[in-house]
């Protein structure tokens, strides 16, 4: 299995931020706690992608491609009667790897462990998969979902979730009375 490392640097043109920022900094819990939820559900996606592509193969992304099925492979699928799927057989790994709960997760201040199925036949699966079907990774989006929480977190503290939602309702609610004084003044100009 793989890992990655980052690092990052923080900047602010407010110099009364900077405590602020730097209490933020002591405790990313919570972006990397969405970034692993994020990935789970990032991967059903990746499985869709692999729908009727065992002939074919497919790109997950840039840097990875899922080969096609051997021709004596792919037949022995079809005579169990499992579906023309890349990466999913049973799918019971597919499962674990976009179920909560499915995959291992340990998250703490300054890390976030995360991707290895709990079931150990999946597990094992996902261990010993062929290099030309990678089924572990980060794709453009996991990256940029990376980007986005940490950012929203050191932007908006610890409730960045809460507040961010709070914003988009708000603009939801401000576009409808908007609409409804449109919808009154046309009534109200109809009606002279």
């Amino acid at each position: 299995m793989g890992s990655l490392t980052f690092r990052f640097a923080v900047t602010s043109k407010n110099a009364e931020r900077l405590p602020e920022l730097a209490a933020r900094c002591s405790d990313f819990s919570a972006p990397l706690a969405s970034i692993v939820g994020e990935w789970g559900r990032s991967n059903a996606a990746k499985f869709d992608l692999s729908r009727g592509m065992e002939e074919s193969g497919v790109y997950e992304d840039a840097d990875t491609y899922w080969d096609r099925l051997t021709p004596p492979y792919m037949k022995q699928k079809r005579r169990k009667g499992m579906p023309d799927w890349l990466m999913v057989a049973t799918g019971s790994l597919m499962n674990s790897l976009t179920t909560d709960g499915g995959y291992a997760e340990y998250v703490d201040a300054h890390q976030a462990v995360f991707g290895n199925p709990l079931d150990p036949e999946d597990a094992l699966k996902a261990a010993v998969q062929s290099p030309f079907r990678r089924v572990i990774f980060l794709n453009q989006k996991d990256r940029l979902a990376i980007v986005r929480e940490l950012k929203n977190y050191l932007g908006f503290g610890d409730n960045y979730k809460d507040l961010l939602f709070a914003r988009g309702a708000a603009a939801v609610g401000t576009r409808a009375e908007q609409a409804a004084m449109d919808v009154d003044f046309r009534n109200a100009l109809e009606g002279e």
